[in-house]
């Protein structure tokens, strides 16, 4: 029963709607009134020229004396026009109203005088033809409205006068009210710098009444004169332009279609013993009420089914649909109009970067529904605790926020308590970078200084925050450069390859290489991989440092081989965003064919952490599809993630390397020995060759020998060197080759 009277309930249109749609539907009613006042207009003007042409003219060509001459006075011209000229004025005055929907050029200025001067010109002319009216005597041409119950008269013409007073009356009263309404419409909208809605609705809604008075006044006076029904369709046609061109709520609707016309109707049916009314007309008119009914309400679902659309796509273009906040997008265009409006003049404003530790955690935990109802929770946290914030959802568990600085660090701490409040048992927090807003500045970059100080302790236990400062700048600018310049530098060749040796355990003989990435800059350089990978992984551009090392590898093997150099394989790491970013392997197989070299020269390095980020989705088929086209597969940093022995049982690998950690505190710590004694054994099993980083003294690299690890590199062996340096020392013994 609840559901059968909700549904009347919609279909009558007492269903609350959002602001969004109102405001659609009142544009909607607004474009309608523009094209309904423009048609007024011309319909007036034809009706003034036709009252001068039929009676004003001919009348003023009569000499004076002549009973039908009509003297050249304003009553008597405003008997013949006055109706007609009031209705242009209030038509011209709606379509300067409703001229706004389709531009947006018009000044501040400009739209007051198109809004104020109608209205006082609509108030000034009704007053004046009411007086002309109703209180000048002198009218012998005028209909003599102000005889209400004149003796002379008898009973129909006295009920008709009446009548005719009382729509005459109340059209007067109308106009005087549309104009005081227009006229506080204009100016609250200048003043406030915005247009009132309900304003608005309010002077459609007396439009709207003016002219439904006016038709029933016009064909009210027409049928009941000697020669009448030739106008009935005034009224008919006000009741087709107000019900299906201005679209109120269906009750609305139904209401004035049915109840004006009833009104009508009882008017007419007064008469029903001076003239005869026939049930033809009753059939007739009623049939047209109903039509204009059905078309009325299909034209408002049409245009309430087409806002909820738009509704529905604005939502999606300007906020998030998890949290309802507003999307990054949103964010930085309202940052930017905020600022045009001079918004952030009286006070300090600090963007701050927002990240919720722990998250992934909580997703692993206790599932991604309730993760996403922790992050709808944090986006509530926030807007609570700041209030004056503009404020969205960039990323994942990432927010962003634009905030006055006043107790900046009491608002940060006290939604970071509120927010390990959420999981006592994970105790998600938050890690907050900021940074002081300077006017004129992109909104976008300053975002991405307050992201690179909350990256700074992006991996801190528990809450942390931390302000962009001069340090900070000095590496965002660094940052920056290699961002721009990643291109210039694949291109002309700054990217080059050093190559570390790997030798085999026991013979100290070597077997291969590791190809470790160098920025030469002609600028800045050297630039260690410490200040350009982490900047190119973040930005999402590594996979171009990596496409440009591919090929300087393989173009040094090319060269090699070409000058009939000694060279051995070369191991290359891939990043994960590699596999994301583009089709790695075949990029690989391309250059490889391009260079005419086998596949055993190259070895694909993974690191672990990598295979952790990724999952089965991403690399468990790249490492399948890479061994079975030919190229051996390491894993690179073994040891360093949590899940190594999840990687070892789910993936085939041809090596395990060992992470250099391990080897930290060798000498004092007992326990390194017995660890990596077992790592070795297990890779053994597993059918994967070994090899351990970080060796730095002999008796590392003896222990590791004797305890059947395949290859040792480190700066005991050799640091990273250029392919000149590599040459030479293979060519001078210093690295054994035999």
């Amino acid at each position: 029963m609840k559901k059968f009277f909700r549904r009347v309930g919609d279909i009558l249109g007492f269903t609350r709607n959002s602001d969004y749609v109102r405001a659609s539907m009142n544009e909607n009613n607004l474009r309608s009134g523009l094209f309904m006042s423009f048609i007024i207009v011309g319909i007036e003007v034809w009706m003034i020229v036709r009252q001068l042409q039929r009676y004003l003219i001919p009348g003023w060509a009569l000499p004076a004396d002549d009973p039908s001459a009509i003297p050249h006075t304003f009553a008597s011209f405003s008997s013949y026009t006055v109706n007609f000229f009031l209705m242009l004025i209030i038509a011209a005055s709606l379509f300067f109203l409703c001229l706004k929907t389709t531009t947006k050029k018009f000044s501040s200025r400009a739209l007051l005088y198109q809004r104020i001067i109608p209205a006082a010109l609509v108030i000034l002319i009704t007053a004046l033809f009411f007086i002309a009216h109703f209180i000048n005597p002198q009218t012998p041409y005028f209909e003599k409205y102000r005889d209400w119950t004149d003796a002379a008269h008898d009973g129909k013409n006295a009920l008709i006068n009446t009548w005719k007073n009382i729509l005459l009356i109340l059209l007067y009263l109308t106009c005087l009210a549309y104009g005081v309404v227009l006229a506080v419409y204009a100016l609250s909208a200048h003043k406030k710098g915005k247009d009132n809605q309900k304003l608005e609705n309010a002077v459609l809604m007396l439009f709207a009444a003016i002219f439904l008075i006016f038709g029933i006044k016009v064909s009210y006076s027409d049928f009941v004169s000697s020669n009448g029904n030739k106008e009935i369709m005034c009224f008919l046609t006000m009741m087709l332009y107000v019900g299906c061109l201005l679209i109120w709520r269906p009750y609305i609707s139904v209401l004035m279609l049915a109840g004006i016309p009833i009104i009508f109707y009882q008017l007419l049916g007064t008469l029903s013993t001076y003239r005869e009314f026939y049930d033809g007309d009753r059939v007739n008119y009623i049939t047209f009420f109903i039509s204009l009914a059905v078309v009325a309400l299909s034209t408002y679902f049409q245009r309430l089914g087409r806002a909820k659309k738009d509704e529905a796509l604005e939502r999606i273009a300007h906020f998030d649909e998890l949290t309802g906040l507003h999307n990054y997008s949103h964010f930085q265009a309202e940052v930017k109009e905020f600022e045009a409006k001079g918004g952030f003049a009286e006070r300090e404003w600090v963007y701050v970067f927002a990240n919720v530790s722990a998250f992934q955690q909580i997703n692993e935990s206790r599932g991604f529904v309730p993760g996403d109802e922790v992050l709808r929770k944090i986006a509530d946290i926030l807007k609570e605790c700041f209030p004056e914030a503009f404020g969205c959802r960039e990323s994942a568990d990432h927010f962003v926020m634009l905030t006055p600085s006043d107790n900046l660090y009491e608002r940060m701490e006290e939604a970071n308590a509120k927010v390990q409040a959420l999981d006592a048992e994970l105790s998600p927090s938050l890690h907050f970078g900021f940074y002081v807003r300077k006017d004129g500045e992109e909104p976008r970059r300053a975002v991405d200084k307050a992201r690179y100080a909350m990256n700074t302790v992006k991996n801190a236990q528990g809450y942390a925050q931390v302000e962009y400062d001069k340090e900070m700048h000095a590496r965002y600018r660094q940052m920056q450069y290699v961002i721009h310049h990643i291109d210039e530098a694949a291109a002309q060749g700054h990217i080059q390859a050093f190559y570390q040796p790997v030798v085999d355990a026991k013979t100290r003989r070597l077997v291969s290489v590791e190809a470790l990435c160098r920025w030469m800059d002609p600028e800045k350089g050297m630039l260690s991989p410490a200040t350009f990978v982490s900047a190119l992984e973040n930005a999402k551009l590594i996979h171009k440092l990596d496409k440009a090392m591919i090929d300087c590898v393989l173009s040094d093997i090319a060269q090699a081989k070409k000058e009939k150099r000694f060279f051995v394989p070369v191991s290359i790491n891939f990043s994960r965003l590699d596999f994301e970013l583009m089709d790695a392997i075949a990029f690989l197989e391309e250059r490889v064919a391009h260079y005419g070299l086998s596949k055993d020269v190259i070895h694909v390095e993974v690191t672990e952490s990598a295979l952790g980020e990724a999952g089965d989705k991403l690399l468990r088929p790249a490492v399948k599809e890479l061994r079975k086209r030919g190229y051996e597969v390491w894993l690179d940093d073994f040891g360093s993630g949590y899940s190594s022995l999840n990687v070892l049982k789910d993936y085939d690998f041809n090596v395990l390397k060992i992470d250099m950690q391990f080897l930290v505190g060798f000498e004092k710590n007992m326990k390194t020995r017995p660890v990596l004694r077992s790592i070795v054994q297990m890779a053994k099993d597993l059918g994967m060759g070994t090899v351990t980083e970080g060796v730095e003294s002999s008796e590392q690299a003896d222990y590791l020998a004797s305890i059947g690890c395949d290859r040792l590199q480190g700066f005991l062996i050799g640091k990273p060197m250029r392919k000149a340096e590599f040459f030479a020392k293979v060519n001078n013994g210093e690295l054994i080759t035999q």
